[in-house]
């Protein structure tokens, strides 16, 4: 009988310790007791008010999912077509439509665009088409830029945490399951953060965040009036080897593609992305 009793003991506790953890999935709580967000959560938070510029909007929408390559469709803002060197048609076409480019982010891969992509359409955005950049770099386990880095250091709602079991594999797996096991970890929970906060009635504000937010990005100013495109069958030698050949070989001998090892939790966040937008039926293109 005394054997069972030291038998139950740490079994008693750690189901009391699992029990009290859950407490702080209650939002009063955890939003006082939890750090200040990381620019990366407050570009995941500002998504909120991208999807209630998309509910408010009347024209059909275009958002943009991608890295630094895809700045370039922030010269799509209305402001940059009308000062753009385009003629009056082109102009025309291109201002019946709003492009939406806020979920566009720099150093950033498929695991980034699901979870911005998700908290827009869980927000009620209902963009009419989706452009999503995807590129080798995106998948190396290797690169600077990988999942775990983004993940490890930031917090994600509980939910979200979740639904990255469907795609984590290995050791973000793990941490992903330990931390909707335990939300105190998951959440950097303080208990001495959230009684401060509580006596002085602060908490964490999504609010705040996005007013914080609105200019945090790099503006992007109208294309220049002698820039020069080339058709993709059309391009001259000299600005093929410059911009593609040497660019692709700085990547793999220098830079994000060093070392390039396929990262399979990377590939099933896209096709996560993907499901996601055949689920609200968006049209989507891959680029």
């Amino acid at each position: 009988m005394k054997c069972n009793t030291l038998i139950l003991y740490p079994i008693f506790i750690f189901i009391l310790i699992f029990s009290i953890d859950k407490i702080v999935l209650i939002e009063g709580i955890q939003l006082r007791g939890r750090p200040d967000p990381t620019p990366l959560e407050n570009i995941f938070h500002h998504m909120k008010v991208v999807a209630g510029d998309l509910k408010k909007n009347k024209q059909p929408s275009v958002l943009f999912l991608g890295t630094s390559r895809s700045d370039v469709f922030k010269h799509l803002h209305e402001s940059n077509i009308k000062a753009s060197a385009l003629n009056v048609t082109e102009k025309e076409s291109l201002l019946k439509i709003s492009f939406e480019t806020r979920a566009v982010i720099r150093a950033s891969e498929f695991f980034i665009q699901y979870s911005l992509l998700r908290r827009v359409l869980e927000e009620g955005g209902r963009p009419d088409f989706v452009m999503i950049e995807a590129s080798p770099e995106m998948t190396n386990k290797n690169g600077p830029f990988n999942m775990r880095y983004q993940f490890i250091g930031h917090v994600y709602p509980y939910s979200y945490l979740i639904s990255y079991l469907n795609f984590m594999e290995g050791e973000l797996f793990k941490e992903s399951f330990i931390r909707v096991m335990f939300p105190t970890y998951a959440f950097r929970f303080r208990p001495e953060r959230a009684i401060s906060n509580f006596i002085a009635n602060k908490k964490f504000s999504e609010e705040n965040v996005a007013t914080a937010l609105l200019h945090m990005q790099a503006p992007v100013s109208p294309l220049p009036a002698d820039y020069v495109d080339f058709d993709e069958q059309n391009i001259p030698a000299g600005v093929y080897k410059e911009r593609f050949e040497g660019y692709t070989k700085h990547l793999v001998n220098d830079n994000i593609l060093r070392n390039y090892g396929e990262d399979p939790s990377e590939y099933s966040a896209l096709l996560a992305t993907i499901h996601m937008l055949k689920k609200y039926n968006i049209q989507h293109m891959i680029w």
